[in-house]
């Protein structure tokens, strides 16, 4: 069946109908039912659903989230977080801090993933190879050619080289683009890599050269209608990380502990990375502030783990009392959650400047999710501990593991060949 029927204006169309059916839901079904979909029990389920399809196609790199039944779980995930938000309303804001911050970060989530979701069709990621001999406005998009609605030709290329003069530090392309539009004026657009041109609501994301031809610059032509929404969630998202990080995080609390691991997960981590020859797209803003908030994630929830080991070993011998390691390795995984999910949108953020797409299934990125959804299923089954401490404790350890993959076992996935986020040289 033809792609196109699926785009706009339908997406939009079933967007609004899929707001229109969790509001009917909401509305009509009755508060026993509203209270198990958009409860923390069904919020769990669906994530920990999610979790082996991300799993897979971080290790594999087959496109499950293309697949009927990974689609229905997001569904499943995006009813549940509007029942929730919508609960949480109906409860009032004025004065409950604690619904404040629900509200923002869920919400951010839904508006994050629900724009993602019913967007994805109206996406247009385009390939064309440009040079100064002649107009181009044929682009290849996924093996197939595509008519742009405007031609390209390339009136500068430069390339500043590292002093070995093989090493790339930056690429940079000045384009004339000329609308098809009779009349219309020609205009020049400059791209460089993590800095796209932008033409129209199209932008122009200078990828690469050709470098047997290095007059022949490689342009990705990037168009999505629905990034400001999904922008609007991120922004929701980071500042209801800064609430939870407030409200969680005690500065006398194994601080010490925290900033060493942090140094000696940074060390461990920088290494691969050649800071001599550093590729184009490791020249921006967001490399330092995502590694490091990364860096201290790891570091407190490596506390964690080693406080709730520490808790489930007192809770034998204290008939299942709460302890203090227990609260503050709870602390601590929701503070790590919160910086785990900060430095994936920190990557997004990123991602999006230099290649035009803010999530693009790649390894390490599935990892991180993976990683993320295990410390959120941990967080929404915290009010099992006192009946399940040992398998939470399980979870977390899982949690952990994943980490591990996340940091530098993805190197050694079967899915690692052709990742962007091989650093370690920079070719």
């Amino acid at each position: 069946m033809n792609i196109s029927l699926y785009q706009y204006p339908l997406t939009v169309v079933l967007a609004v109908a899929f707001l229109l059916l969790t509001w009917l839901v909401f509305r009509f079904a009755g508060n026993k039912v509203v209270h198990v979909l958009g409860g923390w029990k069904a919020g769990a389920v669906c994530m920990a659903a999610m979790v082996p399809f991300v799993m897979v196609e971080g290790t594999w790199r087959t496109a499950l989230h293309h697949s009927i039944p990974f689609i229905v779980i997001v569904m499943a995930f995006l009813l549940c977080l509007g029942l929730s938000v919508l609960t949480k309303l109906r409860g009032g804001l004025r004065h409950n801090p604690h619904a404040r911050n629900f509200v923002i970060t869920h919400l951010g989530v839904y508006l994050m993933i629900g724009s993602s979701f019913w967007g994805a069709p109206d996406v247009t990621e385009a390939g064309i190879s440009v040079s100064a001999q002649k107009e181009y406005n044929i682009a290849s998009c996924d093996g197939h050619a595509m008519i742009l609605p405007f031609s390209l030709q390339l009136d500068q290329f430069t390339i500043d080289m590292y002093d070995d003069g093989i090493s790339p530090r930056q690429y940079t392309s000045i384009l004339t683009v000329r609308d098809t539009t009779p009349g219309t004026e020609p205009v020049k657009v400059t791209t460089s890599v993590n800095h796209p041109g932008r033409y129209k609501g199209y932008k122009m994301y200078q990828t690469s050269f050709d470098r047997a031809e290095e007059a022949d610059s490689m342009i990705t032509i990037v168009r999505d209608p629905w990034m400001p929404l999904v922008y609007v969630g991120m922004i929701m998202l980071l500042a209801g990380v800064l609430l939870i990080f407030s409200a969680h995080w005690k500065l006398n609390v194994l601080l010490p502990s925290i900033l060493i691991l942090t140094v000696v997960f940074t060390v461990a981590s920088l290494a691969r990375i050649n800071f001599s020859i550093l590729k184009p797209t490791l020249n921006s803003i967001w490399f330092v502030p995502h590694v490091m908030i990364y860096m201290v994630a790891y570091s407190a929830m490596a506390v964690s783990v080693v406080l709730a080991i520490a808790d489930c070993l007192r809770r034998d011998k204290s008939a299942g009392t709460a302890t203090k390691s227990g609260i503050l390795s709870e602390s601590l995984i929701r503070v790590s959650s919160a910086l785990l999910l900060a430095g994936m949108l920190c990557g997004c953020f990123w991602a999006e400047r230099a290649w035009g797409r803010y999530w693009g299934w790649d390894p390490k990125e599935c990892w991180a999710a993976v990683t993320w959804l295990l410390t959120l299923i941990y967080i929404h089954l915290a009010p099992l501990k006192n009946r399940h401490g040992k398998m939470l404790l399980t979870l977390l350890l899982i949690a952990f593991l994943a980490i591990q993959i996340t940091w530098y076992g993805v190197y050694y996935l079967p899915s690692s060949t052709g990742s962007i986020h091989s650093y370690a040289s920079g070719q």
